[in-house]
């Protein structure tokens, strides 16, 4: 990452593991010691029209990734990303703590309260060992 693009962004996640709807919901969720997620809203209707919704939240494909930058600086992201030659969509935005996960597709919306992601997402080891 240059230093202009580390001054625009707030966070960046691949979709390397797990493909677009993980990376978004780690977007949401943020870290495990922040004490609570973000609400998305995103609007998806219009990316990659060829593939299916399971594709396109869920393919692995590799060089992706979802970054968050403060809404005053998405102008700014997006001329670096075509000065870089560096393909950019501008899928929606970060809301307040708590909240919801809004994904709008073509065919489908899916919606889940943030803190039930949190809960699942980063209690999955302490309820597998018993805690």
């Amino acid at each position: 990452v240059t230093g202009a693009a580390r001054a625009l962004l707030r966070s960046a996640h691949d979709c390397s593991h797990g493909g677009l709807g993980v990376a978004l919901a780690e977007v949401a969720m943020g870290r495990p010691y922040q004490a609570a997620g973000f609400s998305l809203d995103i609007d998806l209707t219009t990316h990659h029209p060829s593939l299916t919704a399971v594709e396109l939240l869920f393919s692995e494909s590799q060089a992706r990734a979802v970054i968050t930058c403060a809404r005053d600086q998405a102008a700014a992201v997006a001329a670096l990303a075509h000065e870089l030659g560096v393909p950019a969509f501008r899928a929606g935005t970060v809301g307040q703590a708590e909240g919801t996960v809004r994904i709008r597709l073509r065919d489908a919306l899916v919606e889940h309260p943030v803190g039930d992601l949190r809960e699942v997402y980063f209690g999955a080891i302490p309820r597998r060992m018993g805690d």
